[in-house]
């Protein structure tokens, strides 16, 4: 690798970003969890008529929280719908991530935004559907965790999925992760899911 000179390195909230990027990738390669487990054929998919207790009426988030909760939900509305030109719209030019390819029972990872476009246009093909459960964020760090969120899924539905005997979706035990650019708006990194929980 090149080394850069002290006058061309990076600025430290760039190398920062590159830290962020590259632990996210390992934490997608190391598949610490086990894997996710089918949806009882009783459960809906209907929102909740009423607030769970992990959906309180009342509630209160700060300024830069509702952007990071905004863009995440914005992002699987878009993924849902099968909208490949949305999702990329609120990804960064060099974003990286994964997740699992559920046919071969491995993480799939994309480095490039091309990649990542031409994973988001075979998940439209195969009516890939994630129902959040909920967002938080429990990573005191003010600079690493102040731009980062999890995700995990009360379900994830598709083709694939029914194809390979689960017909109403699986219950993900893993939590996706979203790392934000600085004003929340555009994401840097994804992953959605790897290693073991890839596994059926």
């Amino acid at each position: 690798m090149r080394t850069l000179s002290a006058a061309r390195e990076p600025p430290p909230a760039s190398r920062c970003t590159r830290s962020m990027k590259r632990l996210l990738l390992a934490a997608l390669l190391a598949g610490c969890s086990a894997p996710p487990q089918p949806v009882s054929a009783t459960a809906s998919l209907s929102p909740s008529a009423s607030p769970s207790p992990s959906s309180p009426i009342v509630f209160r988030v700060g300024p830069d929280q509702a952007r990071f909760v905004a863009t995440t939900v914005a992002l699987f509305d878009a993924w849902n719908a099968g909208d490949v030109a949305a999702v990329l719209a609120l990804m960064t030019d060099d974003v990286v991530g994964g997740d699992c390819d559920f046919r071969s029972g491995r993480p799939f990872q994309w480095r490039t935004r091309g990649e990542l476009a031409d994973w988001l246009r075979e998940r439209a093909r195969d009516h890939d559907a994630l129902v959040l459960a909920e967002i938080f964020n429990s990573n005191p760090d003010p600079v690493t965790g102040g731009r980062v969120v999890g995700v995990p899924f009360a379900r994830r539905s598709s083709d694939t999925l029914r194809a390979l005997g689960r017909s109403e979706g699986i219950d993900p035990d893993t939590a996706a992760k979203v790392v934000f650019t600085q004003d929340g708006r555009r994401i840097l990194a994804l992953a959605l899911a790897g290693g073991r929980g890839c596994v059926l």
